[in-house]
């Protein structure tokens, strides 16, 4: 597991992920710094991951 750095400029990115792909704020947040840093699946049970472009691994 890694720790990544969010900066005022990824929450602002997020936030505007957020309102366009009707995602929460923290889902929108963890995608901005996940493309960021070229991380491409997320394990994770919440559904707002599929509008994303990411891979979402449920099991």
């Amino acid at each position: 597991m890694k720790v990544f750095d969010v900066t005022k400029k990824d929450c602002l990115k997020a936030l505007e992920i957020a309102k366009e792909k009707d995602v929460g704020l923290s889902d929108a947040i963890a995608y901005v710094i996940m493309k960021k840093n070229s991380v491409g699946e997320i394990y994770s049970f919440d559904s707002d991951f599929d509008r994303l472009d990411v891979r979402r691994v449920t099991e």
